[in-house]
């Protein structure tokens, strides 16, 4: 059999040269998280840490599938092949084998009752205003009470004892099921495990049809067999090559204080109260590996696996839109949020694109609330290029459509919660931009400015015109910035301000719309914590902070400027992605972004190799 272990991975991260070995230590409450989170940010690679504070024994990874390139090290493809490639083997499922407890090495050490610790493990504290650790990595494992059949997912756990962590359950197939036990008043036996194959974890994380068992989804993307062995103390079967495993129970009834935590979204999850989990037992490795999942503050593992699961069940569902769809690529907008998804496609007859987006946002995911379609010339891993298409290529109001009162995900804190309902139970609007072309129009491609050429000049110039508008606001702006983008031939314009009472980010949308400069065709309103120098930020930004019903708006018939330099009249609009004003702080602390601990203290330079 292959490599069915995290540390295969590993290994050929480190061959790649697509992982960073730190030898330095590395303090898991207070620097771990921000020098995890800097390492994929700011160089693109994995972590593997091999001196942790107060946990001599273990070793620690993070952002190990952060991007397509991580994925498709785990699955042995082309990059441009991943989406493909999870479609093509998940749809030839592998049952799992049992082998022996010899054979397993998670069983190396077993831990039982009184010897159960949860403090001798190095969970990561990773956002600022998260209580304490967690353990994001868990690949929780339960069973149907009637049938005996496997259901593995995600459950955020923070360690709230020795032997006790929440387990925080969506409304999906986990909550179905510990809903089972509530009725027959019988405790939930659950397995959590932590660090296993990238292809196991994203089968964890991957949507099935109720009953159908994650393992054999898991198999299939391996190519063979998951080896499961029997848990010590629960009746529950768990990846024999997993790094650790956590045995324990969900009593009918009982709950324990949680949160708030740096969640998917990139803000922070309610603060609220969750099943109590009692762990039991715990077996793991001899040289135990941890698997600190980056959560929180895009982009980080969490998002990847998120977005990667909705880029192939989107894949997936989409090509049943009528007429058929000559579908290209899909992604979720900057690998940073699940919340936007960019559609790219040819289309053959009018009308196509907008089906598509309708597809995008009406799928097994409810995350997707922004959908974007573009045509094949735009290659969508590049944000200036999706960003060209929405400064240029939005020639209508027709081709931004709204769809009010709508169910969105738990987890967008723009979206109000219905009356009598839990965050669970979010209605809001989702927004279709058509960014294609007309099939008959001849195509004017992206070209990337030169640096440093007239169109930056020209953008320079723009900003100052923009400005100055601006700053003569009625009642005064308090501006931050303004920024032109000339990969969009100057269409897109940033503006970052400090809204200081209601509708005041509105207004100033509008008069840089209305500025003495009629280039600017696109303007998003932002606030001081988004870097303007990172469009994959402001794609955070837009995908977070919009409420689409209110902060999306478009005018038709503004004068633009067109290809040839004439003066026609278009179509323009803006995104106010703002927080609400300083006035309304119980509103804006709804928006605040999770960054992780004590980020603005680490110096990446400092844990670095010498």
């Amino acid at each position: 059999m292959g490599d069915q272990s995290i540390r295969g991975h590993i290994a050929a991260l480190l061959r790649s040269g697509d992982m960073v070995r730190y030898t330095k230590e590395v303090d898991p409450d207070e620097t771990l998280s921000a020098v995890s989170w800097k390492t994929f940010a700011q160089l693109g690679k994995a972590c593997l840490f091999e001196n942790v504070k107060g946990h001599r024994d273990w070793r620690v990874t993070s952002q190990i599938v952060a991007d397509r390139r991580k994925w498709a090290t785990a699955l042995g493809v082309p990059e441009d092949a991943v989406v493909t490639t999870l479609n093509d083997r998940i749809a030839k499922p592998i049952d799992p084998v049992m082998v022996p407890k010899a054979g397993a090495p998670v069983k190396e050490v077993i831990r039982i009752g009184a010897e159960v610790d949860l403090r001798t493990l190095p969970a990561m504290w990773t956002s600022q205003d998260d209580p304490g650790r967690y353990i994001a990595s868990g690949m929780c494992v339960i069973k149907d009470p009637h049938t005996g059949i496997r259901n593995v997912s995600f459950h955020r756990a923070q360690i709230v004892g020795p032997d006790r962590t929440g387990y925080l359950i969506c409304p999906r197939q986990a909550l179905k099921i510990y809903q089972m036990y509530a009725e027959l008043k019988r405790p939930m036996e659950a397995a959590m495990v932590v660090g296993a194959h990238p292809l196991l974890v994203f089968s964890a994380g991957f949507v099935a049809p109720y009953g159908q068992d994650e393992f054999a989804i898991a198999g299939g993307l391996l190519g063979e067999a998951v080896r499961m062995v029997k848990c010590e103390t629960i009746d529950m079967e768990v990846p024999a090559d997993a790094e650790l495993v956590l045995e324990g129970e969900l009593r009918p009834g009982e709950t324990t204080p949680e949160g708030p935590f740096g969640e998917v979204t990139g803000g922070y999850a309610q603060e609220g109260g969750t099943p109590l989990f009692r762990v039991k037992a715990i077996t793991h490795r001899r040289d135990p590996i941890f698997y600190a999942m980056q959560c929180g503050l895009p982009p980080s593992d969490a998002h990847s696996i998120i977005c990667t699961t909705i880029e192939m069940r989107l894949w997936q569902h989409m090509r049943g839109v009528a007429g058929g769809l000559d579908l290209i690529d899909l992604r979720c907008i900057g690998g940073v949020t699940p919340m936007m998804v960019v559609v790219k496609l040819r289309p053959r007859f009018p009308g196509q694109a907008r089906a598509a987006l309708l597809a995008a946002l009406s799928s097994p995911y409810l995350h997707p609330k922004i959908a974007v379609a573009v045509d094949e010339d735009i290659d969508i891993s590049d944000m200036r290029q999706v960003y060209w298409a929405l400064a240029n290529r939005v020639r209508s109001a027709d081709d931004i459509q709204k769809i009010n009162r709508a169910r969105v995900f738990a987890l967008d804190n723009a979206s109000p919660i219905e009356e009598g309902r839990t965050a669970m139970y979010r209605v809001g609007t989702k927004v279709l931009i058509d960014a294609t072309e007309d099939i008959e129009t001849p195509r004017q491609s992206w070209a990337r400015p030169q640096a440093g050429g007239a169109s930056a000049a020209e953008a320079r110039r723009i900003e100052k015109v923009v400005a100055d508008h601006v700053r003569q606001v009625e009642g005064g702006i308090d501006l931050l910035d303004v920024r032109c983008y000339p990969e969009t031939d100057n269409r897109l314009v940033v503006i970052k301000l400090r809204p200081r009472v209601l509708g005041q980010s509105k207004t100033a949308c509008m008069a840089a719309l209305s500025s003495p400069d009629i280039g600017p065709k696109l303007v998003v309103a932002v606030d001081d914590d988004i870097d303007l120098d990172d469009l994959r930020d402001l794609s955070w930004s837009v995908a977070s902070r919009v409420h689409a019903e209110y902060d999306v708006a478009q005018i038709d018939g503004l004068p633009e400027m067109a290809p040839s330099g004439a003066i026609v009249a278009g179509v323009k609009w803006f995104v106010d992605t703002t927080k609400p004003p300083l006035t309304q702080p119980e509103k804006r602390a709804g928006f605040d972004r999770a960054m992780p601990r004590n980020l603005a203290k680490v110096r990446l330079e400092a844990f670095q190799p010498d």
